[in-house]
């Protein structure tokens, strides 16, 4: 399934980058990569708005989705006041996979909180590492329990180039 997803991710920049340059022959473009990706992998490719769906036999990709929104199904709650800027979801060997990253301009110390219950709320047991220092914060926490395993990375966003907080979240969920 990695070399799969691999190909398949590749594709789906290829995707990306046609349907920019495209301009007016958008759909067009979008059609032709979805074909030479169904065709270099043998997944089925499905367009719907702002999301692509990538099916293959081993398992499922989607990659964009209604922006401003968090995936169908996602089990963690987005902060107050946060922005989604991007978001995945993969299905494989019975597990449900994703990935969603915001951005926020409350401080450090509240999504941490926030976070950390949220968690531990859902029943998780909770590990923190913050790595900060005087010029930037960056915490990490994993949640584990029984059904499903979860991670927030909360980065300054000044290391990146942008204002307020990144915050990626991951989320594992057995079906």
């Amino acid at each position: 399934m990695r070399g799969t997803n691999r190909r398949i991710i590749m594709m789906f920049t290829l995707l990306a980058a046609v349907v920019s340059a495209a301009g007016c022959g958008e759909k067009l473009a979008e059609k032709a990569v979805s074909k030479a990706i169904e065709e270099a992998t043998g997944a089925k490719v499905e367009q719907k708005d702002d999301s692509v769906t990538i099916t293959t036999k081993d398992g499922q990709v989607q990659l964009g989705g209604e922006s401003g929104k968090l995936p169908e199904g996602f089990p963690l709650p987005a902060v107050a006041g946060s922005k989604i800027t991007s978001s995945a979801v993969t299905t494989d060997k019975g597990t449900k996979h994703y990935i969603v990253s915001l951005s926020s301009e409350k401080p450090a110390k509240e999504l941490t909180a926030y976070y950390e219950e949220t968690l531990k709320k859902s029943g998780m047991a909770v590990e923190k590492t913050d790595i900060s220092d005087e010029n930037s914060t960056t915490v990490i926490m994993n949640g584990k329990s029984d059904k499903a395993d979860a991670g927030v990375q909360i980065i300054d966003g000044a290391s990146i180039g942008e204002k307020g907080f990144v915050i990626n979240l991951f989320y594992n969920q057995k079906e």
